[in-house]
């Protein structure tokens, strides 16, 4: 029987862990009314959470509780070990939902870097929070616990060491240059204090005091959220938009899955949005030999063509139409197979983002076919450009047919 005070079977569990998995239990405690912890009643349990209709996210995480406790009351002998290892054998319920998120593109993520005013103290903390959280990965509550000493220096790069995530699991994290600069800065403002942790709070007059709790941080990455324009940025949309950057620029999914700390590959896909709705096709860069004709006005067979693919004489009544004449590869002053502000994004990695033909978004970028209103407006809150600057990519060079050939 599991007592009231279960406080020692969630030990080992991390301070968010323990805050979800605590009202599972006792919620559990006060419909079991003494009922054993064994299969037979946690899946009658289980029912009536599907009866009352809890979304499947509730009993898998009402489950994985009861799991996790029945683990540790069987090691502190108030269950038996056989009847916690019937719990562990009970399946979670499959899911089909999609969590949403919010993800922060390159330009916004770069509005944030520069937000902080680092010529003031708080500046300078602020600019390692958001470097801990938006060019590590870090949790808000790793950041928050992170000491000093595990910052350290090796072969000229900053590596965090022995950063215990979710599930107790230990993991080394490289730091990139661009955010090891601002957390050294701020490391350079605690040498004269007591060596503990990293994140600190700062007082009206300018002292630093104790460490910073997660609520404080979720407070500044939500201020400065507000002043680029994104309000209720949270610290998790850091940490998913550093997976999804990341994997933009090229990271294998194993390097991104380690640095966050997942045990499973599919959590890593759910922050990357790269699930059931992504292919791996989606991944292959190459063009197709010919664009879709959807896309182009009829092509008339050159002479070249016409001599190794013959085509029998069109009927001499009724006259064809003149044919459009092909609209030039790439509008005057667009050049290359790439987006000229981001040159590492490829038309590839654009059309994921947008959910749009790969072939169509080389054309519109390159000035050949015209956007709609909702692409425009996508593309440009995707690249930080004015709708103004999406439309002047078309140069208006295709040809439109006239009412009197489409008659004819």
């Amino acid at each position: 029987m599991i007592p009231s005070n279960f406080e020692a079977a969630l030990s080992g569990l991390s301070a968010g862990s323990r805050r979800v998995y605590r009202p599972r239990i006792q919620q559990w405690l006060d419909r079991a009314r003494g009922a054993p912890l064994d299969r037979e009643h946690v899946e009658s349990y289980m029912r009536s959470l599907e009866l009352e209709s809890h979304s499947a996210q509730v009993q898998n995480q009402s489950l994985a509780a009861l799991k996790r406790v029945a683990v540790e009351a069987a090691r502190l002998g108030w269950i038996d070990a056989q009847a916690a290892a019937q719990v562990q054998e009970i399946k979670f319920k499959p899911t089909t939902e999609i969590r949403t998120g919010r993800w922060l593109n390159a330009a916004q993520s770069s509005a944030l870097l520069v937000a902080p005013d680092r010529k003031t103290l708080t500046g300078r903390r602020d600019a390692a929070v958001i470097a801990l959280l938006l060019g590590c990965g870090l949790q808000r509550a790793e950041a928050c616990a992170l000491a000093v000493e595990q910052v350290r220096t090796m072969r000229d790069r900053m590596l965090i060491v022995d950063l215990v995530g979710k599930g107790g699991r230990m993991r080394i994290v490289a730091v990139p240059q661009w955010a090891a600069l601002d957390i050294q800065r701020w490391i350079e403002e605690l040498k004269v204090l007591e060596r503990n942790y990293v994140l600190r709070s700062i007082t009206q007059t300018g002292a630093i005091k104790g460490s910073l709790s997660p609520a404080a941080v979720r407070d500044i990455v939500q201020r400065y959220g507000a002043m680029i324009g994104i309000p209720d940025l949270t610290p998790h949309d850091l940490r998913r938009s550093h997976s999804r950057m990341a994997r933009l620029g090229g990271a294998p999914i194993e390097v991104i899955q380690r640095t966050l700390g997942h045990a499973s590959v599919r959590t890593t896909e759910l922050y990357l949005q790269a699930g059931e709705e992504a292919n791996a096709g989606d991944f292959i860069d190459i063009e197709p030999a010919t664009p879709p004709m959807v896309l182009d006005p009829p092509r008339s067979l050159s002479a070249r063509d016409s001599q190794s693919h013959p085509q029998p004489e069109p009927p001499a009544d009724p006259p064809q139409p003149p044919t459009a004449a092909l609209p030039p590869r790439r509008a005057p002053g667009i050049s290359g197979r790439r987006p000229t502000k981001y040159p590492e994004l490829s038309f590839q990695v654009l059309s994921r983002t947008l959910g749009l033909n790969s072939t169509y978004v080389g054309r519109v970028l390159n000035g050949v076919s015209r956007p709609s209103m909702q692409v425009a407006e996508r593309l440009a809150a995707l690249m930080g450009w004015s709708l103004d600057q999406v439309n002047a990519l078309y140069k208006g060079n295709k040809p439109k047919p006239s009412a009197k050939n489409h008659d004819a």
